[in-house]
């Protein structure tokens, strides 16, 4: 991610705040939302049309994005980073009390060997997922705040470290190095109890997710394959 914290994070949180609230098509009271919906409706950017691409102003290299297709998943989002940075994200509305239950799956070609989660050199990840969340204040830049989760080089999978740009951003390591580079990995984490961790306090509404592939500070090259993201009530307990 970005050496200029403001300026690079002030244009996500602009982003977060130009896409318009989009109304949802899933019924009330479901199992589970499909948030990414990569067979929707294809805007003429390429992405699906309730998606927006971000970048950074200070960052001349960009992140590439598009959907491509996949044996395991069909239609899925696929990025190239070369020392750049930027993603992809869409805005929502959602209780995280109603579904707390976050599942995704992702795929890389290699890890960020200098990646870190403390360091602002190191601040790139090969994949990241973010949940923002609305705070006091909604909509004002710096005051959402979010969960990243990403695949680190080292640091133990659970490891959960404050953003070395934003105190608002907490990154939290789903999976850890090289050993399963190549293939899809599928994840199931409890945002409430995560968000709980990392900020002491209980969330507000699920505002938006983003999906972000960046190496601008540590100069590198890296491909990522982002498959479905869905939201769901939690059953765990159930017969």
């Amino acid at each position: 991610m970005a050496k200029t914290s403001n300026q690079n994070w002030f244009a996500v949180c602009i982003f977060l705040f130009a896409v318009s609230m989009v109304s949802a098509e899933w019924s009330y009271g479901s199992e589970k939302i499909d948030i990414t919906r990569f067979t929707g409706e294809i805007s003429e950017y390429g992405f699906p049309a309730d998606w927006q691409e971000f970048t950074f102003p200070s960052i001349s290299q960009k992140t590439h994005y598009s959907i491509v297709a996949d044996t395991t998943y069909g239609p899925v989002l696929w990025a190239r980073s070369s020392a750049g940075a930027g993603g992809v994200g869409r805005r929502i509305s959602e209780d995280p009390g109603q579904y707390p239950i976050l599942t995704w799956s992702w795929k890389i070609d290699s890890i960020i060997k200098n990646g870190s989660l403390s360091s602002k050199d190191g601040d790139d990840f090969p994949v990241r997922l973010l949940v923002s969340f609305s705070g006091p204040i909604p909509d004002v830049p710096f005051k959402e705040k979010t969960l990243c989760y990403v695949w680190a080089a080292h640091e133990p999978i659970g490891t959960i470290g404050i953003n070395p740009f934003h105190k608002n951003i907490a990154t939290i390591v789903a999976v850890s190095g090289s050993d399963k580079i190549g293939k899809w990995q599928e994840f199931s984490r409890d945002i409430v109890a995560d968000y709980y961790q990392a900020f002491s306090e209980n969330p507000g509404q699920i505002s938006a997710i983003s999906l972000m592939t960046d190496s601008d500070n540590t100069k590198t090259q890296v491909e990522a394959w982002y498959g479905p993201v869905y939201l769901q009530k939690d059953n765990r307990s159930a017969p």
